[in-house]
């Protein structure tokens, strides 16, 4: 039997015991900046699309949509990884913006915070009045539980957060994209659209797909 004292020692390691990139140190470090740096080397022009996420969209296949889509996205990454998005984009206008930020922030307790996806679309939307954005929800997942993770916890901050997208998207006049639905049963990530619990498979990318696709298509 834990005493309060043995519970709370172990609590402590779990954050202290946190692998590195599951740290919001991770987008501090000089991995992650090289990993920047090899991304605004990419060229950007009025007509590139710009996907913009984590390890979910970085291995998504973008060129199923054009041949100079772009993908400005990092294995791990969290909402504060909006900041050098902006910076970059400063000089550029893309046709289409598309945002898939926020899983990470819940999985490793940092919590989703959307003021700061709606502080970078108002920012960003000032000098790229043209450039149409798109939010995706966050996609659902069934992991299973380990020291680091509460699947329980997750899938309610994921439903949770969704609903605060698609209220912001309607405030702000972005278009939002549910994919959530149709990757769902029972609040979690469909077996057959994934093999580790998280990443999609490419069953789970084809519903991203024809989501973006009708997206797209709405918008003409």
């Amino acid at each position: 039997m834990l005493l309060t004292s043995d519970y709370l020692t172990i609590i402590g390691l779990k954050y202290f015991i946190r692998p590195y990139h599951l740290t919001h140190n991770f987008i501090h470090s000089a991995k992650y900046q090289e990993k920047v740096d090899e991304l605004l080397l990419k060229e950007i022009s009025d007509s590139t699309i710009l996907f913009m996420g984590n390890s979910l969209t970085k291995s998504y296949d973008i060129s199923i949509f054009q041949s100079d889509a772009v993908n400005w996205s990092i294995s791990g990454d969290v909402l504060d990884g909006l900041s050098w998005r902006l910076s970059g984009l400063n000089e550029v206008t893309p046709m289409k913006v598309i945002l898939n930020l926020g899983i990470n922030d819940i999985i490793h307790g940092f919590g989703f915070k959307i003021e700061k996806m709606s502080k970078f679309i108002q920012e960003f939307k000032t000098y790229s009045p043209d450039t149409q954005i798109l939010v995706m929800s966050l996609s659902p997942e069934c992991l299973a539980s380990t020291l680091f993770t509460s699947p329980k916890r997750i899938s309610l901050e994921i439903i949770n957060a969704n609903r605060e997208l698609e209220e912001m998207c309607s405030q702000l006049e972005v278009c939002y994209v549910d994919v959530y639905s149709a990757l769902q049963e029972n609040g979690k990530l469909r077996p057959g659209f994934t093999a580790d619990g998280l990443h999609l498979n490419q069953a789970g990318y084809n519903v991203w797909t024809e989501s973006l696709t009708k997206a797209f298509n709405q918008a003409l």
